[in-house]
């Protein structure tokens, strides 16, 4: 058989195996008879109240009430088998397919219906079924409720009483003899039909009326024929007769004399001078008659003004009384005003909120009176002696023993004039009241600035300041408090009790203005000078970490030198100003004078070190070099000192290396190979020098060996040194060498008598640093290469037979 037939055989074998494996698997499940499941695990719907909850028995019906404003309902029915089938009914459309956990159509339902929503559930084995139903109602629409009020309702005579509201359902109304009709207008009320009738049922918003009463009816009909009523009694009075009397004259001033009597025509009364009008009241016996003052019609029973004039033979009123029927009465009433009085004297006088000096005396016209600075106005109250004067405070009228209006009072004196007129307008008195308001105190309490002192020292009545500023200080912090802690504080017109000002150079001016509670003011002021800036970029010295300065600093000179080893890798120049005003720079970065700045790294050979200093004006700079020469690294040298020769032990043999012009700091190593073994570690010192000492180990095996040193040069660079030697199988050095390789040969042996050897003579073997697993690997590589012959060669004997 061939190698190809051989793999064929073997895939179809596994094709084989496979399939019958995939039949077993498969035919569990091809044997499985279909489900009988055609319940559903749940039904949930889109909207409305569920009262009825689902049950997964179909002989229970969900029932969901939807509110009237919802009309649609949907739900989502879910098979407890996924291979079950469900029918969707939403009461309208015809039954559809639809999928579990499907949301059905919305079915829509009528107000105050209910409908039934069907899922029927076909189970997977196509016979079992089961239909779960839905009882869905959706609530009725609710009734309209009208509103039957009236939005008014008003007649063309006389006055409802009550007052209209749409909640009172009954008015009355009172009209005279001569009204003989009136008219009652209803308000709308929205939707609804008004009707106005009589008590005889007669529609009509016009009323007749008869005397005594008489009733309107206004009815509003609802849609729905529910209806209110409103009435309105309208009484109408009765005929008037021929009694023409009055029945009562009245004065709201002075006595009536004599005494009133319907039967008196005649009549007098006396009033004050000061009455320049007054009311008269008439009552006639009978309701409805017409009443005339001087041919005025005036109202039965209600007062009438009349205006009094000054004469000797007083104001004469002439009354008339006059009934429906023509007959009438007439009556005089003379009202005459008394002579004016001439007292002007005053009984008190006082101010609001201070004490008036001297104490009032009827005789005294001049007053005075303090008010602090606070009290911007006062009131006067002045009391007359005789009631019939006029009191005038600063010549406004003002009502005796009352406050007058608040008088303004400025700073300093206030004069008010209080004056009385008597009655007769020709005697008067005047009397003076001097005010004094106290002036504000606007000192302030305290004035500090930042940068500088106020020069001279700050007292509260100096006003002017001068303030001296070197350049550097740019702004000044102001502060203030005023001896009020009420008053308003302003610095550069802006109301603040601190500030920070930006200061220029030269000449300002600072100001800081005190106000009061009613504007007053006292200004401060501070003049500023501010010095130019300095011009001086000198430095006063520089200073090397490492190295010296050439030549020796000197504030002229511009250039200098320096020259430092090779391991000064980075130096630092430190730079100080003349003055503590000028800004350094130390190639090109920023640094505070004297202060240390950071290192500056060092290249082999010449490194420029440029140090810049500006003077505090920003325009004078002076740029000084420092050129530094960083020398370059010496050749390292390192020796081998072998303490051990041919023929000597090689066990604990000493030996030792010595180096110059390494590294400091770094790691140095004596490694003996083929096998590494670290005889010797130690770290170079400051100058560059190292000693490492040790010992060949006594457990060295036979072969050729190598020391190696390992190290770092001055310039960073790795270094490596060599000797060889090699040890015999007798443990004696063979062969020793610090330039070249040595290689390992052993005597060879001399034959002895008894038929063995004898060291003599030279036998090469193979050298310790060899790697032996190179022989082992090449000799199982032959191993694998004969077995692959052996294989090849048997099946060629295989095609030959």
């Amino acid at each position: 058989m061939t190698l190809t037939r051989l793999r064929r055989a073997l895939a179809l074998t596994l094709s084989l195996t496979l399939a019958a494996g995939l039949a077993l698997v498969a035919a569990p499940a091809a044997l499985a008879a279909p489900s009988n499941d055609a319940t559903l695990s749940s039904i949930t719907v889109s909207t409305g109240t569920i009262t009825t909850p689902f049950s997964s028995d179909p002989n229970i019906p969900m029932a969901i009430t939807l509110p009237n404003a919802v009309s649609h309902l949907a739900f989502t029915p879910t098979a407890s088998d996924p291979g079950a089938t469900i029918l969707a009914f939403n009461a309208w459309d015809a039954k559809y397919v639809l999928a579990s956990g499907i949301q059905s159509k919305p079915g829509f339902v009528a107000a105050g219906a209910t409908v039934t929503m069907t899922a029927e559930v076909t189970a997977a084995d196509g016979v079992t079924t089961a239909q779960y139903r839905l009882l869905v109602t959706r609530e009725a629409t609710p009734a309209p409720v009208y509103n039957l009020d009236l939005d008014g309702l008003t007649v063309s005579e006389g006055t409802l009483s009550p007052a209209f509201s749409s909640a009172t359902t009954g008015y009355t109304v009172d009209v005279p003899y001569t009204t003989t009709s009136i008219t009652v207008t209803p308000g709308a009320s929205a939707g609804n039909t008004v009707v106005v009738t009589n008590s005889g049922n007669e529609v009509g918003e016009t009323i007749r009326l008869g005397v005594g009463t008489n009733l309107a009816l206004v009815t509003v009909t609802a849609p729905d024929s529910t209806s209110r009523q409103y009435t309105v009694h309208i009484t109408r009075g009765p005929a008037p007769t021929a009694d023409v009397d009055l029945a009562d004259i009245e004065l709201s001033i002075g006595t009536l004399s004599p005494a009133f009597d319907p039967a008196t025509l005649q009549y007098s009364a006396t009033v004050p001078y000061a009455t320049r009008s007054m009311q008269i009241t008439l009552t006639a016996s009978t309701p409805g008659h017409t009443i005339t003052i001087n041919n005025a019609v005036i109202t039965d029973g209600a007062p009438a003004t009349v205006s009094l004039g000054f004469g000797p033979s007083g104001n004469s009123f002439g009354i008339s009384i006059t009934a429906a029927n023509g007959a009438s009465k007439n009556y005089v009433v003379v009202i005459t005003r008394a002579q004016p009085s001439s007292n002007a004297d005053l009984t008190g006088l006082s101010l609001s909120n201070a004490t008036i000096s001297p104490a009032f005396s009827n005789g005294e016209v001049t007053y005075t009176a303090t008010v602090p600075y606070l009290t911007t106005s006062t009131t006067v109250t002045g009391v007359v002696a005789d009631a019939t004067a006029i009191l005038r405070i600063n010549g406004h009228d003002t009502a005796s023993g009352t406050a007058s209006a608040p008088i303004a009072l400025a700073v300093g004196a206030n004069t008010i004039t209080v004056s009385a007129t008597a009655e007769d307008g020709v005697t008067e008195t005047t009397r003076t009241v001097n005010v004094t308001r106290a002036a504000p105190d606007l000192d302030l309490s305290a004035l500090t600035v930042t940068g500088g002192d106020l020069s001279p020292a700050f007292d509260a009545a100096t006003t002017a300041y001068t303030l001296a500023l070197p350049f550097d200080v740019a702004s000044v912090d102001v502060a203030a408090s005023a001896a009020n802690p009420d008053w308003t504080l302003a610095i550069q017109g802006t109301e603040t009790a601190g500030a920070s000002l930006a200061v220029p150079v030269g000449a300002s001016t600072i100001s800081v203005t005190v106000t009061a509670l009613y504007g007053e003011t006292r200004e401060y002021t501070i003049a500023v000078t501010r010095q130019a800036p300095s011009a001086n970029a000198d430095l006063a010295g520089i200073t090397l970490s490492d190295g010296t300065l050439s030549p020796a600093f000197a504030a002229g000179t511009t250039e200098y030198t320096a020259t430092v080893g090779y391991l000064t890798e980075q130096i630092t120049v430190n730079a100080a100003a003349a003055e503590a005003t000028t800004s350094l720079t130390v190639n090109g970065t920023p640094v505070a004078s004297a202060i240390v700045p950071p290192s500056v790294p060092l290249a082999v050979g010449e490194n420029t070190i440029t140090i810049v200093a500006t003077a505090q004006d920003g325009v004078t700079v002076k740029t000084t070099t420092v050129v530094v020469t960083r020398e370059a690294a010496p050749s390292p040298s390192v020796t081998f000192a072998l303490g051990f020769v041919a023929g000597d032990s090689a066990a604990d043999a000493p030996l030792s290396v010595g180096g110059t012009n390494l590294r400091p700091g770094s790691t140095a190593t004596i490694t003996m190979h083929s096998t590494p073994v670290v005889l010797a570690t130690g770290t170079v010192k400051a100058d560059g020098t190292i000693t490492l000492t040790a010992r060949i180990p006594a457990n060295a095996e036979s072969g050729a060996h190598r020391l190696v040193f390992d190290g770092t040069a001055m310039d960073g660079t790795a270094l490596s040194t060599t000797a060889w030697f090699t040890v015999l199988r007798d443990g004696t050095i063979g062969a020793v060498s610090t330039t070249d390789p040595v290689e390992y040969v052993e005597p060879k042996p001399t034959p002895t008598t008894d038929g063995g050897t004898a060291s003599g003579g030279t036998t090469a073997l193979a050298s310790t640093g060899a790697d032996a697993g190179l022989g082992a690997m090449a000799a199982a590589g032959l191993g694998i290469l004969g077995a692959l012959m052996l294989l090849l060669a048997g099946l060629r004997r295989r095609r030959a037979a």
